[in-house]
């Protein structure tokens, strides 16, 4: 989603850019936060990220000048990553994670954008 984010809204720096996660707050799903903080450049420490309690999705919203975009993940993703791992074999973990490295953009999140 930072990834994403930074290249839809073009910010120069680390400054200008926030970003509000909308995630499960327990894990797997809180790791979203760490990933969105290493990617966007976002970070709690800084205050240019902010979490809010969502147990219905994750998404992230993004701003810069004016600027937003929201992305969020697909809920068939979603449902592939949390309700079949922890039933999954090793094997079909490998796949599941092939599947998520090779899908494009567009197949893992919803992208929305305003000016």
């Amino acid at each position: 989603m930072g990834v994403i984010a930074r290249s839809m809204l073009g910010p120069q720096n680390q400054d200008g850019l926030s970003a509000v996660v909308f995630v499960k707050s327990t894990p797997p799903a809180s790791c979203t936060i760490d990933g969105i903080q290493v990617a966007s450049k976002c970070t709690l420490g800084r205050g240019t990220i902010r979490v809010v309690e969502a147990s219905d999705r994750i998404a992230g919203r993004f701003q810069l000048e004016g600027r937003t975009c929201t992305i969020t993940v697909r809920p068939r993703t979603l449902y592939q990553l949390f309700e079949r791992v922890s039933t999954a074999d090793a094997e079909v973990l490998v796949k599941m994670a092939n599947d998520v490295m090779t899908a494009s953009d567009e197949e893992l999140f919803e992208i929305e954008s305003s000016q």
